[in-house]
């Protein structure tokens, strides 16, 4: 069962139509707005709670728990994830990737891509030395 245990929520201004992202990661602009996270190496500020509209208030989750929409088939419970490139969270492998900017740990396992589960909220970097 999915649930959320917030800490600490920050409202910041909608740079662009966030109505569908609810649960997304989002990321912080040089202008004081926050977007939907493209890129899987862009530092994400937290997860999305709300759904706003472009220039609306986007409440943005940095600590705590939250609802996190899962962009693979499956990530297990305890595993590190990170975020992809539509703003979902993946789960992070260690062998196969040189570096990731992680956004938590999943504290609920899912089953779909697009499921929305239970996450830590960590932030923090991976970055395997060469081999």
């Amino acid at each position: 069962m999915s649930q959320q245990a917030g800490v600490l929520d920050i409202t910041f201004i909608a740079g662009e139509d966030l109505s569908s992202n609810q649960y997304y990661a989002v990321y912080l602009s040089a202008d004081q707005t926050v977007s939907l996270c493209t890129t899987a190496h862009v530092d994400a500020i937290g997860i999305l709670q709300n759904a706003p509209k472009s220039g609306e208030a986007a409440t943005v989750r940095v600590l705590g728990t939250t609802k996190v929409v899962s962009g693979e088939t499956t990530i297990a419970v305890g595993k590190r994830v990170y975020v992809g490139t539509d703003g979902k969270v993946l789960e992070e492998n260690a062998a196969a990737q040189t570096e990731v900017r992680l956004i938590g740990i999943m504290l609920e396992a899912n089953d779909t891509s697009g499921d929305i589960n239970e996450m830590l909220i960590t932030h923090f970097s991976f970055v395997k030395g060469a081999t």
